[in-house]
């Protein structure tokens, strides 16, 4: 099977730019099958030099909504940074939906 075959929208695709000295930087992403609802899930985390310090990726089944891939996705970036006792960490996604929702002020999250 073949990840990413169909155009993706409303992403961005930049270079990566490292995070302030002293701190890591979390790059967080999923990619999302609605044919099977099976999603894959990474996290890569760096200094500021670039080397990679931790990462992860999983798997998960019946999923299906991409804005619950990429909050999967952070809950498991969250997690590496925890059991690493990784700080402090910039959390980066490419997802405006899921980073908005994370910077609201409201009571109604719902992640």
């Amino acid at each position: 099977m073949v990840w990413g075959t169909k155009p993706t929208i409303g992403r961005l695709v930049k270079p990566w730019s490292p995070p302030p000295v002293g701190w890591l930087k979390a790059n967080i992403d999923g990619a999302f099958d609605q044919a099977t609802h099976t999603v894959r899930l990474g996290v890569v985390i760096r200094d500021a030099t670039g080397t990679v310090v931790a990462g992860a990726c999983e798997q998960c089944d019946h999923v299906w909504s991409p804005l619950v891939v990429e909050a999967l996705a952070s809950r498991l970036a969250c997690s590496v940074v925890t059991d690493n006792h990784l700080a402090p960490v910039i959390f980066e996604s490419d997802c405006l939906q899921l980073v908005q929702a994370i910077r609201a002020e409201s009571d109604d999250r719902y992640f």
